[in-house]
């Protein structure tokens, strides 16, 4: 959060002023069917991006914050936070070392590739799809009693950013490699090795 304080006195820049300013999708509840049933952009602008997820947390925040641009600010940089504490959580699980899971979680919330995704209010699809994407290979790896959480944040993800269609091959490599690191280390711990 330290690191983006210096957003919140940003203004609504670029595409800002059409998918929140002057977007009328995002001015009251009733719009709600809208959002789901339009591109991103609002009519007149050529878009192909089908993000309603997007939309609708820009609905959200018009409700609580208005047209100031801090509370939309606040938002994008809560997902970033949320993000790297589901990282630090997820690579506790693949790497079962805290401090490896701590060091890349603190990377990834520093590290400046991230600005445009947290600070431009329009980039939010990033933060929001990848928050999603690890809640679901979390809930993944939790096994069969979270299933269909999984699947729901994914299907989320893919509402927020088109991008998120990896996700099932990456939960496959992520399930193979997660089970053989398991295999390896119980084998090593009662047999003190065993044969791949």
């Amino acid at each position: 959060m330290l690191v983006y304080l210096n957003a919140f006195g940003n203004a609504f820049l670029w595409d800002d002023r059409f998918l929140v300013v002057d977007n009328p999708a995002i001015k009251h509840w009733g719009n709600i069917a809208r959002i789901f049933t339009h591109a991103l952009f609002p009519e007149g602008i050529q878009s192909r991006y089908y993000r309603p997820l997007q939309t609708l947390t820009y609905l959200v925040d018009y409700q609580l914050w208005g047209l100031r641009p801090w509370g939309f600010h606040l938002t994008n940089t809560l997902l970033h936070a949320g993000t790297a504490v589901l990282l630090y959580r997820f690579g506790g699980v693949v790497l079962g070392d805290p401090l490896a899971a701590l060091m890349a979680a603190l990377l990834f919330a520093v590290h400046p590739i991230h600005t445009e995704a947290v600070t431009y209010v329009s980039g939010r699809s990033d933060p929001l799809a990848a928050l999603l994407m690890l809640a679901a290979a979390l809930w993944f790896l939790r096994g069969r009693r979270r299933l269909v959480l999984s699947v729901v944040a994914f299907l989320l993800a893919l509402l927020a950013r088109e991008a998120a269609m990896v996700l099932p091959l990456l939960l496959v490599v992520l399930d193979v490699g997660v089970t053989t690191a398991r295999r390896r280390r119980w084998c090593s711990y009662w047999y003190r090795g065993c044969s791949e």
